[in-house]
Protein backbone atom coordinates (compact mmCIF):
# COMPACT_ATOMS: atom_id res chain seq x y z
CA UNK A 1 0.00 0.00 0.00
CA UNK A 2 1.78 3.28 -1.07
CA UNK A 3 0.34 7.09 -1.89
CA UNK A 4 2.92 8.17 -4.61
CA UNK A 5 3.49 11.62 -5.83
CA UNK A 6 4.82 12.43 -9.02
CA UNK A 7 6.80 15.98 -9.13
CA UNK A 8 7.71 17.13 -12.46
CA UNK A 9 9.85 19.98 -11.78
CA UNK A 10 11.15 20.89 -15.54
CA UNK A 11 10.31 24.55 -16.07
CA UNK A 12 13.10 26.88 -16.11
CA UNK A 13 12.71 30.78 -15.24
CA UNK A 14 12.87 33.47 -12.32
CA UNK A 15 9.93 33.74 -10.30
CA UNK A 16 8.32 36.79 -10.02
CA UNK A 17 5.77 38.42 -8.28
CA UNK A 18 2.82 40.42 -9.90
CA UNK A 19 4.67 43.67 -8.86
CA UNK A 20 7.59 42.36 -11.18
CA UNK A 21 9.80 41.73 -8.09
CA UNK A 22 12.18 38.81 -8.01
CA UNK A 23 10.93 36.12 -5.31
CA UNK A 24 13.53 33.72 -5.63
CA UNK A 25 17.01 33.93 -7.30
CA UNK A 26 19.78 32.79 -7.21
CA UNK A 27 23.66 33.75 -8.78
CA UNK A 28 22.56 33.25 -12.40
CA UNK A 29 18.80 35.02 -11.42
CA UNK A 30 17.44 31.53 -12.01
CA UNK A 31 15.50 29.69 -9.48
CA UNK A 32 15.60 26.52 -11.04
CA UNK A 33 16.65 25.00 -14.27
CA UNK A 34 15.89 21.22 -14.44
CA UNK A 35 14.58 18.56 -15.99
CA UNK A 36 13.97 16.36 -12.81
CA UNK A 37 11.14 14.48 -11.97
CA UNK A 38 11.20 13.68 -8.37
CA UNK A 39 9.02 10.31 -7.15
CA UNK A 40 8.06 10.70 -3.56
CA UNK A 41 5.93 8.76 -1.64
CA UNK A 42 4.51 8.88 2.20
CA UNK A 43 5.96 5.53 3.49
CA UNK A 44 9.12 4.54 0.58
CA UNK A 45 8.38 2.47 -2.10
CA UNK A 46 9.64 0.36 -4.71
CA UNK A 47 8.47 0.13 -8.27
CA UNK A 48 9.95 0.72 -11.51
CA UNK A 49 10.79 3.81 -9.57
CA UNK A 50 12.24 4.45 -5.86
CA UNK A 51 9.75 6.40 -4.27
CA UNK A 52 11.55 8.21 -1.22
CA UNK A 53 9.91 9.01 1.93
CA UNK A 54 9.94 12.42 1.96
CA UNK A 55 6.09 13.17 1.91
CA UNK A 56 5.51 13.88 5.82
CA UNK A 57 1.75 15.37 5.60
CA UNK A 58 -1.21 15.44 3.44
CA UNK A 59 -4.74 16.65 3.71
CA UNK A 60 -6.43 13.89 2.73
CA UNK A 61 -8.41 13.90 -0.82
CA UNK A 62 -11.77 13.71 -0.71
CA UNK A 63 -15.31 13.21 -3.23
CA UNK A 64 -17.49 14.63 -1.68
CA UNK A 65 -21.26 14.99 -3.17
CA UNK A 66 -22.90 18.79 -3.72
CA UNK A 67 -26.28 17.79 -2.27
CA UNK A 68 -27.31 14.38 0.30
CA UNK A 69 -29.71 13.33 -2.80
CA UNK A 70 -27.27 13.85 -5.65
CA UNK A 71 -25.10 16.44 -7.62
CA UNK A 72 -21.36 16.38 -8.42
CA UNK A 73 -18.93 14.62 -6.47
CA UNK A 74 -16.03 17.48 -6.53
CA UNK A 75 -12.43 16.20 -5.45
CA UNK A 76 -10.44 18.21 -3.58
CA UNK A 77 -7.27 18.19 -2.20
CA UNK A 78 -5.60 20.27 0.65
CA UNK A 79 -2.11 21.06 1.28
CA UNK A 80 0.92 18.54 1.70
CA UNK A 81 4.59 18.75 3.11
CA UNK A 82 7.93 17.40 1.97
CA UNK A 83 10.55 16.71 3.90
CA UNK A 84 13.66 19.61 2.85
CA UNK A 85 15.86 16.51 1.52
CA UNK A 86 13.52 16.00 -1.45
CA UNK A 87 14.93 19.10 -2.84
CA UNK A 88 18.72 18.41 -4.24
CA UNK A 89 20.68 21.26 -4.20
CA UNK A 90 20.36 22.43 -8.00
CA UNK A 91 16.38 22.59 -7.21
CA UNK A 92 16.91 24.80 -3.66
CA UNK A 93 15.56 27.08 -3.21
CA UNK A 94 12.14 24.95 -3.85
CA UNK A 95 10.41 25.48 -7.00
CA UNK A 96 7.64 27.83 -6.66
CA UNK A 97 5.10 26.00 -8.64
CA UNK A 98 4.93 22.79 -10.67
CA UNK A 99 2.84 20.21 -12.13
CA UNK A 100 2.23 17.31 -9.82
CA UNK A 101 0.34 13.88 -9.63
CA UNK A 102 -0.94 11.83 -6.87
CA UNK A 103 -1.42 7.92 -7.08
CA UNK A 104 -2.29 5.19 -4.87
CA UNK A 105 -1.22 1.12 -5.43
CA UNK A 106 -1.73 -1.94 -2.85
CA UNK A 107 0.46 -3.99 -5.08
CA UNK A 108 3.13 -2.87 -7.77
CA UNK A 109 3.86 0.83 -9.61
CA UNK A 110 1.87 -0.57 -13.15
CA UNK A 111 -1.37 -1.21 -11.50
CA UNK A 112 -1.37 2.54 -9.52
CA UNK A 113 -4.62 4.71 -9.59
CA UNK A 114 -4.78 7.97 -10.11
CA UNK A 115 -6.23 10.08 -7.39
CA UNK A 116 -4.93 13.46 -8.38
CA UNK A 117 -3.35 15.77 -11.22
CA UNK A 118 -2.70 19.54 -10.92
CA UNK A 119 -0.57 22.15 -9.78
CA UNK A 120 1.26 22.52 -6.27
CA UNK A 121 1.97 26.02 -5.55
CA UNK A 122 4.77 27.13 -2.46
CA UNK A 123 3.04 28.66 0.60
CA UNK A 124 5.53 28.30 3.38
CA UNK A 125 9.56 27.10 4.25
CA UNK A 126 10.92 25.74 7.97
CA UNK A 127 13.30 24.06 8.68
CA UNK A 128 10.98 20.41 9.52
CA UNK A 129 9.45 20.91 5.98
CA UNK A 130 8.53 22.45 2.83
CA UNK A 131 4.54 23.12 2.12
CA UNK A 132 2.40 23.36 -0.70
CA UNK A 133 -1.33 24.28 -1.81
CA UNK A 134 -2.76 21.61 -4.38
CA UNK A 135 -4.60 23.44 -7.21
CA UNK A 136 -6.17 20.93 -9.63
CA UNK A 137 -7.89 21.42 -13.18
CA UNK A 138 -10.32 24.36 -13.08
CA UNK A 139 -13.60 23.49 -14.16
CA UNK A 140 -14.48 27.35 -14.42
CA UNK A 141 -16.06 26.92 -18.16
CA UNK A 142 -19.42 29.14 -17.73
CA UNK A 143 -22.48 28.22 -19.00
CA UNK A 144 -23.37 30.69 -21.31
CA UNK A 145 -21.15 32.21 -24.50
CA UNK A 146 -21.36 36.12 -24.48
CA UNK A 147 -21.75 38.12 -27.61
CA UNK A 148 -22.63 41.99 -28.40
CA UNK A 149 -26.56 43.26 -28.49
CA UNK A 150 -28.71 46.02 -30.74
CA UNK A 151 -27.56 48.22 -27.88
CA UNK A 152 -23.56 47.38 -28.19
CA UNK A 153 -23.78 45.90 -24.65
CA UNK A 154 -22.20 42.35 -23.61
CA UNK A 155 -24.34 40.25 -22.59
CA UNK A 156 -25.12 36.39 -22.31
CA UNK A 157 -26.50 34.57 -24.88
CA UNK A 158 -29.32 32.56 -23.41
CA UNK A 159 -29.65 28.41 -24.33
CA UNK A 160 -32.84 26.55 -24.48
CA UNK A 161 -32.95 22.62 -23.94
CA UNK A 162 -35.56 20.55 -24.57
CA UNK A 163 -39.13 22.38 -25.16
CA UNK A 164 -39.17 26.00 -25.33
CA UNK A 165 -42.09 28.16 -24.98
CA UNK A 166 -42.45 32.16 -25.69
CA UNK A 167 -38.61 33.10 -24.42
CA UNK A 168 -37.27 36.43 -25.00
CA UNK A 169 -34.43 36.02 -28.06
CA UNK A 170 -31.37 38.42 -27.45
CA UNK A 171 -31.50 40.88 -30.36
CA UNK A 172 -28.17 41.51 -32.29
CA UNK A 173 -26.88 44.41 -34.73
CA UNK A 174 -29.15 44.28 -37.30
CA UNK A 175 -28.35 42.46 -40.89
CA UNK A 176 -29.22 44.36 -44.01
CA UNK A 177 -31.52 46.52 -41.82
CA UNK A 178 -33.41 43.97 -40.34
CA UNK A 179 -34.53 43.44 -36.79
CA UNK A 180 -31.79 39.80 -35.81
CA UNK A 181 -32.16 37.65 -33.19
CA UNK A 182 -30.08 35.18 -31.46
CA UNK A 183 -32.39 31.54 -31.74
CA UNK A 184 -31.22 30.47 -28.32
CA UNK A 185 -29.64 27.40 -30.14
CA UNK A 186 -33.00 25.90 -30.88
CA UNK A 187 -32.60 23.24 -33.30
CA UNK A 188 -33.93 23.62 -37.61
CA UNK A 189 -33.53 26.54 -39.93
CA UNK A 190 -37.24 26.15 -41.04
CA UNK A 191 -39.37 28.84 -39.63
CA UNK A 192 -42.95 28.11 -38.54
CA UNK A 193 -41.79 24.00 -39.11
CA UNK A 194 -38.40 23.72 -36.58
CA UNK A 195 -39.25 26.88 -34.91
CA UNK A 196 -41.90 29.65 -34.21
CA UNK A 197 -41.85 33.38 -34.13
CA UNK A 198 -44.09 35.81 -32.06
CA UNK A 199 -44.66 39.59 -32.22
CA UNK A 200 -47.33 40.01 -28.62
CA UNK A 201 -48.11 35.60 -28.89
CA UNK A 202 -49.49 36.68 -33.22
CA UNK A 203 -47.37 34.54 -35.49
CA UNK A 204 -44.95 36.44 -37.48
CA UNK A 205 -43.32 33.17 -39.49
CA UNK A 206 -43.60 34.57 -42.67
CA UNK A 207 -41.47 37.47 -41.68
CA UNK A 208 -39.06 35.26 -40.81
CA UNK A 209 -35.48 34.77 -42.36
CA UNK A 210 -33.69 31.74 -41.09
CA UNK A 211 -29.39 33.01 -41.27
CA UNK A 212 -28.48 29.59 -41.40
CA UNK A 213 -26.07 30.83 -38.50
CA UNK A 214 -28.38 30.65 -35.56
CA UNK A 215 -29.64 33.70 -36.24
CA UNK A 216 -32.53 34.86 -37.83
CA UNK A 217 -34.43 38.32 -39.05
CA UNK A 218 -37.22 40.12 -39.63
CA UNK A 219 -38.60 41.85 -42.86
CA UNK A 220 -40.48 44.44 -40.76
CA UNK A 221 -40.08 45.87 -37.44
CA UNK A 222 -42.10 44.29 -35.00
CA UNK A 223 -44.88 46.23 -32.64
CA UNK A 224 -44.17 44.36 -29.11
CA UNK A 225 -42.45 41.63 -27.93
CA UNK A 226 -40.24 39.21 -30.02
CA UNK A 227 -40.80 35.79 -28.41
CA UNK A 228 -39.40 32.37 -29.71
CA UNK A 229 -40.77 28.72 -29.16
CA UNK A 230 -38.94 25.50 -30.44
CA UNK A 231 -36.56 22.88 -28.97
CA UNK A 232 -33.21 22.81 -28.06
CA UNK A 233 -30.79 20.32 -29.18
CA UNK A 234 -30.28 18.25 -26.17
CA UNK A 235 -33.45 17.66 -24.40
CA UNK A 236 -32.29 15.23 -21.89
CA UNK A 237 -29.99 15.16 -18.58
CA UNK A 238 -27.52 12.42 -20.25
CA UNK A 239 -28.11 15.09 -23.46
CA UNK A 240 -26.99 18.03 -21.83
CA UNK A 241 -24.20 16.94 -19.75
CA UNK A 242 -22.91 15.12 -23.27
CA UNK A 243 -23.31 18.54 -24.65
CA UNK A 244 -21.44 19.97 -21.18
CA UNK A 245 -18.17 17.38 -21.76
CA UNK A 246 -17.93 19.06 -25.58
CA UNK A 247 -14.28 20.26 -25.98
CA UNK A 248 -15.48 23.96 -26.09
CA UNK A 249 -16.94 23.54 -22.62
CA UNK A 250 -15.30 21.14 -19.88
CA UNK A 251 -13.62 19.37 -22.24
CA UNK A 252 -14.17 15.98 -20.91
CA UNK A 253 -14.97 12.44 -21.65
CA UNK A 254 -18.24 11.34 -20.84
CA UNK A 255 -19.77 8.14 -19.76
CA UNK A 256 -23.53 7.68 -18.89
CA UNK A 257 -23.89 3.78 -18.95
CA UNK A 258 -25.28 3.93 -15.36
CA UNK A 259 -27.24 6.98 -15.94
CA UNK A 260 -31.29 6.40 -15.80
CA UNK A 261 -32.54 4.99 -19.12
CA UNK A 262 -34.37 6.55 -20.74
CA UNK A 263 -33.13 9.86 -19.35
CA UNK A 264 -35.26 12.33 -17.57
CA UNK A 265 -36.63 15.33 -20.21
CA UNK A 266 -35.77 18.95 -19.54
CA UNK A 267 -37.06 21.92 -20.63
CA UNK A 268 -35.12 25.09 -19.52
CA UNK A 269 -34.23 28.33 -20.69
CA UNK A 270 -31.53 29.30 -19.34
CA UNK A 271 -30.81 32.89 -19.49
CA UNK A 272 -28.60 33.65 -16.59
CA UNK A 273 -24.96 33.05 -16.29
CA UNK A 274 -22.94 30.75 -14.17
CA UNK A 275 -20.73 28.19 -13.66
CA UNK A 276 -21.36 25.42 -15.96
CA UNK A 277 -20.32 22.46 -13.27
CA UNK A 278 -22.51 24.14 -10.99
CA UNK A 279 -25.45 23.90 -13.24
CA UNK A 280 -24.62 20.40 -14.32
CA UNK A 281 -24.53 19.40 -10.26
CA UNK A 282 -27.79 21.00 -9.57
CA UNK A 283 -29.18 19.04 -12.86
CA UNK A 284 -27.67 15.44 -11.60
CA UNK A 285 -29.13 16.45 -7.90
CA UNK A 286 -32.64 17.82 -9.17
CA UNK A 287 -32.87 13.75 -11.12
CA UNK A 288 -31.45 12.53 -8.31
CA UNK A 289 -28.24 11.27 -10.40
CA UNK A 290 -24.82 11.48 -9.12
CA UNK A 291 -21.80 12.57 -11.23
CA UNK A 292 -17.47 12.71 -10.95
CA UNK A 293 -14.73 12.72 -12.68
CA UNK A 294 -11.61 10.13 -13.14
CA UNK A 295 -8.59 12.55 -13.16
CA UNK A 296 -6.79 8.87 -14.50
CA UNK A 297 -8.81 8.90 -17.84
CA UNK A 298 -10.40 12.53 -17.88
CA UNK A 299 -14.18 11.22 -17.91
CA UNK A 300 -16.98 12.35 -16.22
CA UNK A 301 -19.45 9.91 -15.16
CA UNK A 302 -23.46 10.20 -15.23
CA UNK A 303 -24.62 7.57 -12.55
CA UNK A 304 -28.58 6.98 -11.45
CA UNK A 305 -28.38 6.72 -7.61
CA UNK A 306 -30.15 3.88 -7.52
CA UNK A 307 -28.02 1.63 -9.65
CA UNK A 308 -24.06 0.38 -8.68
CA UNK A 309 -20.93 1.58 -9.36
CA UNK A 310 -19.42 -1.66 -9.09
CA UNK A 311 -19.80 -3.44 -5.70
CA UNK A 312 -17.80 -5.15 -2.70
CA UNK A 313 -18.91 -6.93 0.23
CA UNK A 314 -17.24 -6.78 3.58
CA UNK A 315 -16.82 -8.60 6.69
CA UNK A 316 -16.83 -7.73 10.45
CA UNK A 317 -12.30 -7.98 9.53
CA UNK A 318 -12.67 -5.44 6.60
CA UNK A 319 -14.12 -2.30 8.16
CA UNK A 320 -14.05 -0.45 11.46
CA UNK A 321 -16.59 1.08 13.64
CA UNK A 322 -19.38 1.94 11.13
CA UNK A 323 -22.02 4.61 12.22
CA UNK A 324 -25.63 4.55 10.77
CA UNK A 325 -27.14 7.68 11.06
CA UNK A 326 -30.92 9.38 9.39
CA UNK A 327 -31.42 12.49 8.02
CA UNK A 328 -34.13 15.04 9.55
CA UNK A 329 -37.56 13.68 7.43
CA UNK A 330 -38.43 16.16 4.89
CA UNK A 331 -42.01 16.94 5.32
CA UNK A 332 -42.73 18.51 2.35
CA UNK A 333 -41.13 19.66 -0.91
CA UNK A 334 -42.85 22.00 -3.26
CA UNK A 335 -41.48 23.46 -6.78
CA UNK A 336 -42.31 26.93 -8.39
CA UNK A 337 -41.94 27.55 -12.03
CA UNK A 338 -43.47 29.92 -14.28
CA UNK A 339 -44.74 29.29 -18.43
CA UNK A 340 -44.78 32.12 -20.90
CA UNK A 341 -48.07 31.43 -23.05
CA UNK A 342 -49.97 33.76 -25.87
CA UNK A 343 -53.08 35.20 -24.25
CA UNK A 344 -55.52 37.45 -25.97
CA UNK A 345 -57.80 39.79 -22.71
CA UNK A 346 -59.40 43.32 -23.14
CA UNK A 347 -56.09 44.86 -23.33
CA UNK A 348 -55.30 42.44 -26.68
CA UNK A 349 -52.96 40.18 -27.14
CA UNK A 350 -49.55 39.28 -25.41
CA UNK A 351 -47.17 36.85 -23.86
CA UNK A 352 -48.51 36.19 -20.81
CA UNK A 353 -46.62 35.01 -17.11
CA UNK A 354 -48.59 32.14 -14.96
CA UNK A 355 -47.11 30.78 -12.10
CA UNK A 356 -47.41 27.34 -11.23
CA UNK A 357 -46.81 25.09 -8.44
CA UNK A 358 -46.29 21.78 -7.09
CA UNK A 359 -45.86 19.96 -3.68
CA UNK A 360 -45.06 16.64 -2.79
CA UNK A 361 -45.71 15.14 0.74
CA UNK A 362 -44.15 12.55 2.40
CA UNK A 363 -45.20 10.17 5.16
CA UNK A 364 -43.74 12.36 7.38
CA UNK A 365 -46.16 15.37 8.91
CA UNK A 366 -43.12 16.91 10.92
CA UNK A 367 -39.67 17.73 9.52
CA UNK A 368 -38.62 19.99 6.79
CA UNK A 369 -40.15 21.95 4.07
CA UNK A 370 -38.00 22.90 0.85
CA UNK A 371 -38.11 24.65 -2.27
CA UNK A 372 -36.66 23.03 -5.05
CA UNK A 373 -36.08 24.93 -8.43
CA UNK A 374 -37.33 22.24 -11.02
CA UNK A 375 -35.95 23.50 -14.09
CA UNK A 376 -38.77 21.72 -15.68
CA UNK A 377 -42.19 22.75 -16.94
CA UNK A 378 -43.83 19.90 -17.10
CA UNK A 379 -45.67 19.23 -13.66
CA UNK A 380 -45.74 15.28 -13.95
CA UNK A 381 -42.14 15.01 -14.89
CA UNK A 382 -41.69 17.52 -11.75
CA UNK A 383 -43.61 15.56 -9.35
CA UNK A 384 -41.63 12.17 -9.89
CA UNK A 385 -38.12 14.18 -9.43
CA UNK A 386 -39.48 15.55 -6.06
CA UNK A 387 -40.99 12.03 -5.07
CA UNK A 388 -37.27 10.27 -6.03
CA UNK A 389 -35.87 12.95 -3.64
CA UNK A 390 -37.86 12.25 -0.70
CA UNK A 391 -37.62 9.12 -1.18
CA UNK A 392 -33.58 9.23 -0.80
CA UNK A 393 -33.44 11.77 1.85
CA UNK A 394 -35.70 9.39 4.24
CA UNK A 395 -32.65 6.12 3.85
CA UNK A 396 -30.52 5.38 6.69
CA UNK A 397 -26.89 6.87 6.05
CA UNK A 398 -23.64 4.74 6.58
CA UNK A 399 -20.37 6.11 7.72
CA UNK A 400 -17.76 3.36 7.86
CA UNK A 401 -14.25 3.83 7.94
CA UNK A 402 -12.07 0.82 5.51
CA UNK A 403 -8.12 -0.34 6.27
CA UNK A 404 -6.38 1.08 3.12
CA UNK A 405 -6.36 -2.67 1.64
CA UNK A 406 -7.30 -3.13 -2.23
CA UNK A 407 -8.31 -0.57 -4.92
CA UNK A 408 -10.00 2.29 -3.69
CA UNK A 409 -13.78 2.98 -3.44
CA UNK A 410 -14.94 5.43 -5.83
CA UNK A 411 -18.51 7.62 -5.82
CA UNK A 412 -21.56 5.12 -6.60
CA UNK A 413 -19.92 1.95 -5.82
CA UNK A 414 -22.07 -0.30 -3.53
CA UNK A 415 -20.89 -2.05 -0.24
CA UNK A 416 -22.62 -4.45 1.72
CA UNK A 417 -21.43 -5.71 5.12
CA UNK A 418 -22.19 -7.47 8.14
CA UNK A 419 -22.42 -5.51 11.51
CA UNK A 420 -21.71 -8.44 14.57
CA UNK A 421 -20.68 -4.99 16.83
CA UNK A 422 -24.29 -3.85 17.25
CA UNK A 423 -26.64 -5.86 19.89
CA UNK A 424 -28.12 -7.86 17.09
CA UNK A 425 -26.32 -8.62 13.58
CA UNK A 426 -26.95 -6.23 10.81
CA UNK A 427 -26.40 -6.44 7.43
CA UNK A 428 -25.97 -3.14 5.76
CA UNK A 429 -25.75 -2.36 1.83
CA UNK A 430 -25.27 1.69 0.64
CA UNK A 431 -23.70 3.61 -2.27
CA UNK A 432 -20.72 5.53 -1.50
CA UNK A 433 -21.05 9.22 -2.05
CA UNK A 434 -18.64 10.95 0.13
CA UNK A 435 -14.84 9.29 0.29
CA UNK A 436 -11.93 10.63 2.48
CA UNK A 437 -8.88 8.70 1.42
CA UNK A 438 -7.27 9.15 4.71
CA UNK A 439 -3.41 8.25 4.01
CA UNK A 440 -1.65 8.79 7.29
CA UNK A 441 -4.23 7.22 9.20
CA UNK A 442 -4.11 4.21 6.54
CA UNK A 443 -7.98 4.10 6.09
CA UNK A 444 -10.63 5.23 4.12
CA UNK A 445 -13.63 6.69 5.22
CA UNK A 446 -17.08 6.44 3.23
CA UNK A 447 -20.27 7.78 3.39
CA UNK A 448 -23.59 6.91 1.80
CA UNK A 449 -27.62 5.72 2.23
CA UNK A 450 -28.97 2.36 1.43
CA UNK A 451 -30.60 0.35 3.72
CA UNK A 452 -30.41 -1.72 7.24
CA UNK A 453 -31.70 -4.96 8.31
CA UNK A 454 -31.31 -8.02 11.01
Amino acid sequence: MALLAEFNVSKIGTWKDRAGEVVWKDTADVVWASSNVLYLSLEGFLGDHYWDEYIATITPPQYAMAKDYGGFCKMTFGSFSVSPDAFIASLWPPPINFDIAFYYTGTTEAAKETLFIGTAHLSDIDGEAVTYDLYGATLEASLLLETTDYDEETVVMPRGFGTIQHQQPIRLADVSGKPTYHKGYLSGTIPGTDYNIYDDGVDINSNVTDNGDGTFSLSASPVGEVTISGTGAATTLSGIISWACAPAFLNKNFDSSLARSPSPNINYWAASQRILIEFVSDLCALHTHLSYINPSTETLYLIDMNTDNGSRTLTEFDFFAASYTYLTPIAQLTADWIKREAVEETIGKYIKEIDHKTTQSSIYPYGDERDIEPMHDVKSEIDTALTNIITNQHKPRMRVPLPLIGSLPVPGESITLTDISLKHNTTAVFRCRNVNYNFAQNEIIVEGEGTISA
